[in-house]
């Protein structure tokens, strides 16, 4: 597994236990993390919950849009997503229903890692190679969207 890899993994895996959990140091989440065999260390606990927005209050690390349990696990504001077109995406483009995502060699599966994460309504299924991924949508228009919504995104950051 790529470094790019593992760092979507174990920031998906926060992601879903603050969802579940409540969690009140790095060091509770560090040990959850190290139970899934996930390896990581407290500075970069700390870089990951910066860059997925979390934030400490007083019943632990939340989330942007709420607290543990909100039951969401992204959408098109999702900061692990944002992260991740920051990071990974070079070029966006349209074949019919299907939108093409164009990274660095071996970074494709860490993009859809996080755009299954999100969920996003026009997606009704992904598949990654080493350098591109693909996004199945339900019609034309929806597949239009969606390369218009990736590159505001992109153009955002």
């Amino acid at each position: 597994m790529s470094l790019a890899e593992l760092k979507a993994r174990r920031r998906r895996r926060i992601l879903q236990i603050l969802q579940k959990e409540p969690v009140s140091t790095q060091q509770d989440l560090l040990r959850y993390l190290h139970a899934d065999s996930i390896p990581a260390t407290q500075a970069t606990i700390s870089r990951d919950l910066r860059a997925l927005g979390a934030v400490r209050s007083p019943t632990g690390y939340v989330l942007p849009g709420g607290a543990p349990n909100n039951g969401q696990l992204g959408g098109p504001d999702s900061p692990a997503l944002r992260e991740a077109v920051r990071q990974y995406l070079l070029g966006v483009d349209r074949a019919g229903t299907i939108v093409i995502l164009r990274t660095a060699p071996g970074h494709a599966g860490a993009l859809a890692t996080e755009v299954d994460a999100a969920r996003l309504q026009p997606i009704v299924g992904t598949i990654a190679g080493d350098d591109t991924m693909f996004a199945a949508c339900r019609s034309n228009a929806a597949a239009s969207g969606l390369l218009r919504q990736f590159r505001d995104m992109a153009a955002s950051l």
